[in-house]
């Protein structure tokens, strides 16, 4: 009797059993009952059965060791149809493969699946297809559209559940980094008869305002599970379910689904897996739950593009191409002179500037994303100079570096910055960024453009970031015709898709630093400040009534520091894409 491939063991391991199962005495097994075989001429039948219960017992080893994967993706994926999509959610390409590849990924080794299917996409895309060159032995099952949701949709397959196996749910629309090995050997070490797959802490998709199914637990065991609501008011310090869940046997699975639509614990009309879970601990089962460090949330077109701009942003800076540019013989400035209250609000201790992004200090990755020049400024606050290795940092990384001091923080940006400015060439073209974010362009075009307008003033901006949409009051706004900018909103957005729009980034040039202070004045005298401040972003708006010649000029990405949420967004997707395998970004 031949073993399918994946219940074969080693020889060794073969050995090993047989020593345990047989002793090594001439003794048969029988359930319960051992019949002793006193000489040597009842050897070839003792061997011949003994083969027989080898196999056998191999074989449900091999169950044991391997589970049956369900993933019900049978919905309507209404959200993307609104969106613009052309083909169902689990067919949408993430890093140029399927997302159901993704999910199929998840679990190397296992080779039982069932793709309980929408019939219309079977029927109209090539569903069936991708489905079989991921899983060949795959179950395909076509039901009817439906918006009865996941438990619903497995109901329909129980036929092809066995009663005895292990099975794993698995929603088809998000990916995640985990340890399959690592999460079989937990549920089943812990003997749980029900597992989550979940998440805490900081992921960047909790900062959104889409909610996910909570828990209460107690040592990673579940206590109370609930979709669409937090149990506190912070949610990112509870476990969150990200769509994988483990029943120890189809015929729990099959008991506690068919009671949870009984009971009608329904969410909106829709039956979740994850309610099914209060059933059990209702029960006194044991439902485990296993911790994971980085989720990928896909489920929503928004969540998917949040995803895909920050893999481009990863991609990219893998390229380095930013990089390539030429020494201009002008000054650049980063004011560097706040508080960075909200950083001390949330614990850090070092200042903002000085945090590390890519293995140096965030100015310092900042300022190097300008032209490259032949004065450095820096304008900081004394305190920071005289307890932190700011001044060791900047010209160490930079040179021609002038540090500025105040003994306190100014009446805005724009302030600060003309102070660095004092004993500088006034006629030498000038450069600003802020110290807490970066930007990707191609400065070759950014020297073209340059040379081709001879603006008086430029402005950097921004747009197609979801950033944009969550917090639009957080940047200023450019309205434009062409590369012209006709007018400015700060902290106010100018339309009600902000993410189409041009936000500014907070980099600015100006002709010469004569002409920045020539604007400064205007803006001094029409005292035009935002919460008590005077802003760079309002200068470019000054400008154009000056009927200056003000420029627009995009650039690719930007990458913003400037909040702890920012900055932790960004490390929890450079940590992601550096330890994946597929993705150019190390």
């Amino acid at each position: 009797m031949d073993l399918p491939r994946e219940y074969l063991f080693s020889a060794s391991l073969y050995t090993f059993l047989e020593a345990i199962l047989l002793k090594r005495e001439k003794v048969k097994r029988y359930g319960d009952c051992t019949r002793s075989f006193p000489n040597s001429n009842h050897l070839r039948f003792r061997k011949k059965r003994s083969n027989i219960f080898r196999i056998g017992k191999l074989k449900n080893l091999g169950k044991r060791f391997n589970m049956h994967i369900v993933v019900p993706m049978s919905g309507i994926g209404k959200r993307f149809i609104d969106a613009g999509y052309s083909v169902p959610k689990p067919l949408i390409l993430v890093e140029n493969r399927p997302i159901i590849a993704h999910v199929v990924d998840m679990f190397p080794g296992e080779t039982k699946f069932t793709f309980i299917c929408n019939e219309d996409h079977l029927r109209e895309t090539n569903m069936k297809s991708v489905l079989e060159g991921l899983a060949p032995n795959a179950n395909i099952i076509s039901i009817e559209p439906h918006k009865k949701g996941p438990v619903y949709a497995v109901s329909q397959v129980y036929h092809l559940i066995d009663d005895d196996e292990e099975v794993i749910v698995n929603y088809c629309d998000f990916g995640k980094d985990w340890d399959f090995s690592k999460f079989k050997q937990d549920v089943r070490d812990q003997k749980a008869d029900g597992a989550i797959s979940a998440y805490r802490g900081f992921h960047p998709h909790m900062l959104g305002t889409i909610n996910y199914a909570f828990m209460r637990e107690k040592e990673n065991w579940m206590l109370e599970i609930q979709e669409k609501k937090p149990f506190t008011n912070d949610r990112m310090s509870e476990y969150a379910s990200d769509g994988t869940y483990y029943f120890r046997t189809g015929s729990i699975l099959k008991k506690y689904f068919d009671l949870t639509m009984e009971k009608l614990l329904d969410v909106n009309g829709e039956f979740y897996v994850s309610v099914v879970y209060n059933l059990l601990v209702n029960d006194s089962l044991k439902v485990r739950i296993f911790e994971i460090e980085h989720m990928l949330q896909w489920g929503t077109p928004g969540e998917l593009k949040e995803y895909e701009h920050w893999s481009s942003i990863f991609k990219n800076l893998a390229l380095k191409s930013w990089t390539n540019q030429k020494k201009r013989n002008s000054i650049n400035l980063i004011p560097m002179a706040g508080k960075g209250s909200r950083f001390a609000e949330k614990g850090f201790i070092t200042p903002k500037p000085l945090l590390a992004v890519d293995g140096e200090a965030m100015v310092v990755h900042a300022a190097k994303c300008l032209p490259e020049a032949e004065r450095n400024v820096f304008v900081c606050l004394k305190d920071h100079l005289d307890n932190y290795p700011i001044e060791k940092t900047l010209k160490s990384a930079f040179t021609n570096v002038s540090i500025v001091s105040l003994d306190k923080v100014t009446e805005g940006q724009a302030i600060t910055a003309a102070l660095g400015l004092e004993h500088e060439n006034q006629e030498t073209e000038l450069f600003i960024a802020a110290s807490d974010n970066g930007m990707l362009y191609d400065h070759a075009k950014l020297d073209k453009f340059l040379f081709d307008t001879k603006p008086d003033v430029m402005v950097f901006t921004f747009s197609n970031s979801p950033m944009m949409d969550r917090n639009p009051k957080m940047y200023g706004w450019v309205r434009k015709e062409g590369t012209n900018a006709l007018s400015v909103s700060v902290k106010i957005p100018i339309s009600e898709t902000p993410s189409k729009d041009d936000a500014i980034v907070g980099a600015f040039y100006f002709k010469n630093a004569r002409l920045y202070k020539t604007v400064l004045d205007q803006l001094m005298k029409d005292n035009d400040r935002v919460n008590g401040e005077f802003y760079i972003d309002t200068m470019v708006g000054t400008a154009i009534k000056m009927n200056l010649n003000v420029k627009v000029f995009p650039i690719d990405y930007y990458v913003c520091w400037g909040t702890p949420d920012d900055y932790h967004t960004y490390l929890y997707w450079q940590t992601f894409f550096r330890k994946t395998k597929w993705h150019p970004y190390k």
